[in-house]
């Protein structure tokens, strides 16, 4: 189905809108910022307490098992049905780690011992990577390249906006000027015109030489190639506006013009401090090479030890009853038997110690080092542009 025509008309300022409105990279990079703006969002969200809710409900299990011992190898048969149901509460800390409070209930049923094995639990722990402490600490570096990433996106868009300002704005007034081009084309042509058909009521009249007849058909035909000229140019300045205004090439543009402006003064030394200043380049370079320092500080970290303290305190509650007792039977005698026990206590270090990677760490410090060199090396570029 084809779309209907629509006609625009427009002046710069009306130009620029419909080119923001409109723009393919403007709305790309809209839904960039977006994007950042949401993991911002994931990554500020990560600080907070997350509560968790697991449950098998139920889990019929029908199988034949292994067992094996001194005496050899044997099989039996299972048949069991479980229920499960966790509540789990996560609270992350400034230093990577978290505290977490799990509490819960089981049941087992074996069909075949026609017994039911119950569970009450409730653990208090705590989980810290060591390496947070000389290393990275992932949660802060997460929240601060999730900060730098929605900065980042925020610059691009509105150096794009810039960009598109001064490129509407040149195709605006490079349109103008080849309507104008086509004009005085015109104006020639209709002028060359009177001229041919007065020289040639003169040759007719004996009035001028043929040559001199001859030099206006020529003139003629070269006013002609000019207005053809300028007319195709015009043209293709139109479909150019069309593309950069981001509009279907069969809609109709009606330029309005107000070529007044005004004067400003400008001091040179002042315009290129203030672009050194504020220049969204320079900004933008500035947070690559903060994230290119934060990337190489994990690459580091990730050929050093790392590991984790582990510390929990538990109270468990089990009992094992024939298949025909109630549940609510199970579960207060579950429940009793967890009051009654102790409550057992654990602590644990885990390290993991690189010994040899055959130089895979160092590449990719390397690697990280270099994309630093390189933007650093932008930024100095970007600085003598300007």
């Amino acid at each position: 189905m084809i779309s209907a025509q629509q006609i625009y008309n427009l002046d710069l300022e009306s130009s620029i809108e419909l080119a923001k409105e409109k723009s393919k990279t403007m709305l790309i990079l809209k839904q960039s910022l977006q994007k950042a703006s949401f993991d911002l969002k994931a990554a500020t969200s990560s600080f907070k307490t997350h509560v968790n809710m697991d449950f098998i409900l139920p889990q019929y299990t029908e199988t034949v098992r292994q067992f094996e011992d001194s005496t050899g190898i044997s099989y039996y048969p299972v048949r069991q049905n479980q229920v499960t149901s966790y509540l789990t509460i996560n609270q992350p800390l400034p230093t990577d780690g978290y505290l977490y409070i799990r509490s819960g209930i089981e049941s087992l049923a074996d069909f075949y011992a026609k017994d039911r094995n119950a569970q009450i639990s409730s653990s208090l722990g705590l989980r810290q990577p060591i390496a947070a402490f000389f290393g990275y600490n992932q949660i802060q570096l997460g929240y601060k390249q999730a900060k730098l990433a929605y900065d980042l996106s925020s610059k691009q868009l509105k150096r794009a906006e810039l960009d598109l300002v001064y490129n509407v704005s040149q195709t605006f007034f490079t349109l103008l000027s080849y309507h104008e081009q086509m004009n005085i084309a015109q104006m020639s042509l209709n002028r060359q015109k009177e001229a041919y058909n007065i020289a040639q009521n003169k040759f007719s009249a004996g009035l001028i030489r043929e040559v001199e007849a001859l030099q206006m058909e020529v003139d003629l035909s070269e006013a002609v190639n000019n207005w053809d000229i300028a007319t195709i140019d015009y043209m293709a300045q139109i479909e150019l506006f069309k593309e950069r205004l981001g509009i279907n090439l069969g809609d109709s543009v009606v330029i309005k013009s107000d070529l007044s402006y005004n004067l400003v003064n400008i001091d040179v030394e002042k315009a290129v401090s203030l672009a050194l200043e504020n220049r969204l380049e320079l900004k933008e370079n500035e947070i690559q090479i903060e994230l290119s320092q934060m990337e190489i500080k994990k690459r580091k970290a990730e050929g050093r030890i790392n590991g984790n303290i582990l510390l929990n305190y538990n109270f468990i509650g089990v009992d094992k009853s024939a298949s025909d007792i109630p549940v609510t039977t199970v579960i207060s005698n579950t429940w009793q038997n967890l009051i009654s026990r102790r409550g057992s206590f654990g602590v644990g270090l885990t390290l993991n110690i690189p010994i040899i990677d055959w130089g895979e760490n160092r590449a990719k410090v390397n690697s990280a080092l270099s994309t630093l060199v390189q933007t650093q090396i932008k930024q100095d570029a970007d600085k003598v542009t300007i």
